[in-house]
């Protein structure tokens, strides 16, 4: 449970930081802060105040914001949700760091198989 706005905030940080880490693991190419912005139509400075090392110059995120976040990293096969960002020690935000080809490999089942 988050016990301070402090505490909140530290949470979405960590959790947007760790799937920006780990699509740059998947995709075998950085991506930044500014690029997930650019990606959402947002200002960089708007995912800046989420993710700013400092606490001191993070904000309180809006749900919107959150929410366009998710569906960005849904749509790029991350199993992600909002719950994930509002409390990245759930352990949840450790998205898998599986190839592209993988998870292309994982969506083909065959109806026999099952």
């Amino acid at each position: 449970m988050v016990n301070s706005v402090e505490e909140f905030g530290a949470n979405v940080a960590k959790a947007i930081n760790k799937l920006l880490d780990h699509k740059a693991q998947r995709d075998g190419k950085k991506f930044t802060r500014n690029a997930l912005a650019e990606s959402l139509g947002m200002p960089a400075s708007a995912i800046t105040r989420l993710t700013h090392p400092d606490p001191s110059k993070r904000v309180t995120p809006q749900v919107a914001t959150l929410l366009r976040i998710v569906k960005f990293f849904q749509r790029d096969g991350w199993p992600v949700t909002i719950n994930d960002l509002l409390s990245a020690d759930t352990g949840r935000a450790d998205v898998q760091a599986e190839s592209g080809e993988s998870l292309k490999e994982l969506a083909v089942v065959q109806l026999y198989d099952l």
